[in-house]
């Protein structure tokens, strides 16, 4: 079997130097695999309670943003990980 991590695409480790130094980290603890996200689009504003956080605001109700998946897999694809070369194969070979 193997694990994977996935990987978000805002707030703090959302940046291309953040997404490939947590790419690299994976790769050398031995994961398998990453996944990203796939909400291209999110709410600018949420107004019932999230409830995963302590204060029941929904962690990227700051900006409403978050990256493109497939730009964000590039860049990490040009980094230093072999990780992403083996999910793009795998990833797009569903039926």
């Amino acid at each position: 079997m193997d694990f994977g991590l996935h990987i978000g695409t805002r707030g703090p480790a959302a940046t291309g130097d953040g997404l490939r130094a947590i790419a690299r980290r994976a790769e050398e603890a031995g994961l398998a695999w990453l996944g990203l996200n796939d909400h291209v689009v999110t709410a600018a504003a949420v107004d019932s309670r999230y409830p995963y956080s302590a204060t029941g605001v929904w962690p990227a109700a700051d900006t409403g943003t978050c990256l493109e998946q497939i730009t964000a897999l590039s860049h990490i694809a040009c980094g230093e990980t072999e990780l992403l070369r083996k999910w793009w194969i795998i990833g797009n070979n569903r039926d």
